[in-house]
């Protein structure tokens, strides 16, 4: 849940993540094979809200940041 926006992010076992805003629109994310700005991995271990622009997503390959400004994830760290 984050405060600051009244939205939830939602974590699946295999599945990416999702994110419920105040208004009901639900968005979905996912690993993908190429391009950039994805999820590192679509099982997703927990899920840290900094602030309205910025959550931390911890997966079985890593941990990203989303960037609320460009909808996209950038790799923290990488198990790999």
């Amino acid at each position: 849940y984050c405060p600051e926006d009244n939205s939830l992010w939602l974590g699946s076992v295999g599945k990416g993540l999702y994110h419920l805003s105040a208004n009901g629109k639900l968005k979905h994310y996912t690993h993908q094979q190429s391009g950039t700005g994805h999820l590192q991995g679509n099982k997703i271990s927990a899920v840290f809200t900094l602030d309205a622009d910025s959550v931390l997503v911890t997966n079985e390959y890593g941990i990203d940041l989303y960037l609320a400004e460009k909808d996209s994830f950038c790799p923290i760290f990488s198990a790999a």
